[in-house]
């Protein structure tokens, strides 16, 4: 009796699985590492813009009022310009 199946079968049991079935898998495994990869770097990304906007918005808010004035930031602003400088 023989079995019916898209794989030779070996003498000693194994199936012989076609190339194209290997590299499909393999291909498969690689695009979710590689999206896995991609996802810790946006969220590093994440993490280093969220830091740099908390370190700007603390150096600005140290500054007083007329040296605020002499870069021409509003303190009202301070937030606003932190966000528009980590954002590009």
């Amino acid at each position: 009796m023989s079995q019916s199946s898209h794989f030779d079968i070996k003498p000693d049991g194994r199936r012989n699985v076609p190339f194209s079935y290997v590299s499909w898998a393999v291909d498969g495994v690689a695009d979710a590492i590689v999206q896995a990869a991609m996802a810790v770097v946006r969220a590093l990304e994440a993490v280093h813009r969220g830091h740099t906007y908390r370190r700007t918005v603390s150096a600005l808010s140290r500054l007083d009022d007329h040296m605020l004035r002499d870069i021409g930031i509003p303190r009202s602003q301070i937030h606003n310009v932190a966000r528009d400088l980590t954002e590009q």
